[in-house]
């Protein structure tokens, strides 16, 4: 059995994302060396970061090739999203031994209680006003796309804090950005919290935002903001267009539209009522169709299935 749950099996620059912030939609392969040695290469695979820039390149495809390989042999290869398997598909796995298996999580109840949150957060809370606007993600760019969240910010007329949860290489410049663009007094990095803090902020939250520009697998955060009922606003990309349901769960924008975003989190900002309607249809979005029991009995067939016992599929 294999569970496949990102990029890195079938891309050797590991999330399917080039140098020059566009997305990658050809399977791994020729390609990926077009790209290395005629183009700017991918965020992980480029010349800048071999010694020897004929032979290293070629060597990693190759590692790449047999580890796929291999995985293609498996029983049975489970995925994130209905995206993942596409991907999947692409690079040969069969069809009829490729399924996906959706997350389920246990944010939103007594397994996961909320937790003290950093001091220095919880100071920005109590010394700021306006609904809260609540994003975890790693600091890392282009990927994760907190640059075009606080390009968005910009223009969110009204008034609204904002707690950035996650750490990276590049929070220094994130954060040297907000105070450039003029929102550093209303956007808070709390740097890495425990999941503790994480559920307290989720449960502040008025808004939750996930900015991602590249194709997010899945994007976990979506399902643990619907679990604690609040609405959503991100990108069409990867595997997000599965959990956020545009005018049932939250609003979805096309990649990069920051225009677009900043309208969508100032019309929930100013409207308490949608945005009320919007998480609880989260909550039944993540309730019908990403249950714990659901999770569990569809393993349990496929792992009984690659066993031997084909009458549980």
């Amino acid at each position: 059995m294999r569970y496949v749950h990102d990029h890195t099996l079938f891309c050797p620059g590991l999330n399917k994302y080039r140098e020059d912030q566009e997305t990658c939609h050809e399977p791994m392969g020729f390609p990926c060396l077009r790209n290395y040695y005629l183009g700017p290469g991918c965020v992980g695979f480029k010349a800048p970061g071999h010694r020897n820039r004929v032979t290293e390149p070629i060597g990693e495809m190759l590692v790449k090739w047999r580890e796929l390989e291999l995985a293609r042999r498996s029983t049975h290869t489970l995925t994130n999203s209905r995206y993942m398997q596409g991907e999947l598909l692409q690079v040969g796995f069969p069809p009829e031994r490729t399924s996906v298996l959706y997350y389920f999580t246990m944010s939103g109840t007594s397994f996961q209680p909320p937790g003290p949150l950093p001091r220095a957060t919880e100071d920005f809370l109590a010394t700021t006003s306006g609904p809260l606007i609540f994003t975890p993600a790693r600091l890392t760019l282009p990927d994760k796309g907190v640059d075009h969240l606080l390009t968005a910010l910009v223009d969110v007329g009204h008034p609204f804090r904002a707690v950035i949860a996650g750490t990276g290489g590049q929070e220094a410049w994130l954060r040297q950005k907000a105070a450039d663009v003029g929102v550093g007094d209303r956007v808070h990095f709390s740097g890495w919290t425990d999941s503790g803090a994480i559920e307290t902020l989720y449960e502040r939250a008025d808004l939750v935002v996930c900015p991602s520009v590249w194709d997010e697998p899945f994007g976990l955060v979506g399902i643990e903001a619907m679990a604690h009922g609040r609405p959503l606003v991100a990108f069409r990309v990867g595997g997000i267009p599965e959990w956020l349901l545009e005018g049932e769960n939250g609003r979805s924008l096309p990649r990069k539209d920051t225009r677009g975003m900043s309208r969508a989190i100032e019309d929930l900002l100013g409207d308490p009522e949608e945005a009320r309607r919007l998480g609880e249809g989260g909550r039944r979005v993540v309730a019908e169709r990403f249950p714990r029991d659901r999770h569990v009995q569809d393993l349990e067939s496929t792992l009984a299935a690659a066993a031997g016992h084909p009458g549980e599929w």
